[in-house]
């Protein structure tokens, strides 16, 4: 499989979990729910994804990589998109857990 296929499986993995995590719309939502003014503000579709991910020398990005069939990612940054963010498990935890609403990352299994 080359490179761009890779990638291109990878983007479209990522497209899918974000696709099944969007907030629905307003026509979606029951007509017995009401709408209240606590509600969250809908997901801003226009804005960019923020991609979190560890250092090189991670093994969770050794792992994580390697099980979407992209290993060349793990131990080089050149083959990411640009734009990525280096941080460490808490802060991808934090990100993930609401701090930041348009980042996505990943943990390991052991988390």
């Amino acid at each position: 499989m080359n490179m761009q296929l890779k990638k291109g499986t990878m983007f479209a993995t990522l497209g899918i979990i974000l696709a099944a995590c969007a907030t629905p719309s307003s026509s979606a939502v029951s007509s017995s729910s009401s709408s209240s003014s606590s509600a969250a503000p809908a997901f801003d579709a226009t804005r960019n994804i923020v991609l979190y991910t560890r250092d090189t020398t991670s093994g969770t990005r050794a792992g994580f990589f390697e099980g979407i069939g992209y290993a060349a990612a793990g131990p080089s940054d050149s083959v990411l998109t640009d734009g990525f963010v280096i941080r460490d498990n808490t802060q991808i935890l934090t990100a993930m857990g609401g701090a930041d609403k348009y980042g996505i990352g990943y943990i390991s299994t052991s988390s």
